[in-house]
């Protein structure tokens, strides 16, 4: 890792992963919380491409990388997805959809009830209505009959919080943690592990974050995908193109290249190796 500054816009930089010798050497820049709101709103305000759109987007990549997770066939295969209320459900749910409709056999737990969704989760919670997905709310489930089910799936799809996260997690947010971890799940995170702050902030209870074998980041890594504390939690870290356009990222003082010109995903990092016993 490397800091450098541009534009007086501090950039901690990742590798970036190369086929190329010219490609290796390039740097990717990881945003604050406040940079990555600023890119959504501009996405949204200035180039009209509206949150539906960039939802879209995250859960069809979430799509092709929980189809690689599991070994390249969906049809018959277990997913549970875990929604938040907030954009980052959202987006869960749409990658809900789209498993459905491939073949795999879907469930979603929402963290909060439907009346207390967000915009964008309500509405892809009644997309998932009328497609039949089957959907419970957190407090419809006992412990036992969530932790069963969870038991059972061959993939947990963690889209609590994502980088949404202000404060630590608490409630319903809190307990799914808890029983994932306890459970000891395979788990693929979008954006961020569940209860890691964006901004990368020590965490003040680990047993409070998912411990994920695999991370989605959108568009650009943020500050918390590149601490050394949180190398553990995220397992490889993958980054999906979204949509957003380098031309946006310039506006911002940020330099940032072709980073998907092989693939709509690539891999950043591998997890830190496990020390041999």
């Amino acid at each position: 890792m490397q800091l450098f500054e541009k534009k007086g816009v501090t950039q901690p930089l990742i590798s970036s992963p190369a086929a190329s010798t010219e490609e290796a050497t390039s740097v990717i820049p990881a945003l604050s919380e406040a940079q990555m709101q600023q890119v959504y709103r501009m996405m949204v305000d200035d180039y009209r491409v509206g949150q539906l759109v960039l939802l879209e987007n995250a859960g069809r990549a979430m799509l092709a990388l929980t189809r690689r997770q599991l070994g390249g066939r969906l049809v018959g295969q277990s997913v549970t997805v875990l929604a938040g209320a907030g954009n980052c459900g959202a987006a869960g749910m749409v990658t809900a959809r789209y498993l459905a409709s491939a073949g795999a056999q879907v469930v979603v737990i929402l963290a909060r009830p439907e009346a207390v969704l967000g915009p964008a989760a309500t509405h892809q919670y009644q997309l998932l209505q009328r497609l039949e997905v089957p959907v419970f709310p957190h407090n419809t489930l006992p412990v036992t009959r969530l932790a069963g089910t969870l038991r059972q799936t061959n993939l947990v799809l963690d889209a609590l919080m994502g980088g949404g996260l202000h404060g630590w997690p608490t409630g319903t947010e809190a307990s799914l943690i808890r029983i994932v971890r306890q459970v000891g799940l395979s788990v693929l995170s979008l954006d961020l592990p569940s209860g890691l702050p964006p901004n990368g902030e020590p965490p003040a209870n680990s047993d409070l974050i998912i411990k994920a074998q695999a991370t989605l980041a959108l568009g650009l890594p943020r500050l918390a995908h590149i601490q050394n504390h949180t190398l553990e939690l995220q397992g490889q870290l993958y980054l999906a193109n979204i949509g957003i356009p380098p031309t946006l990222y310039s506006a911002l003082g940020l330099t940032v290249g072709p980073l998907f010109s092989v693939s709509e995903i690539i891999l950043l990092r591998r997890p830190p190796a496990t020390p041999a016993v």
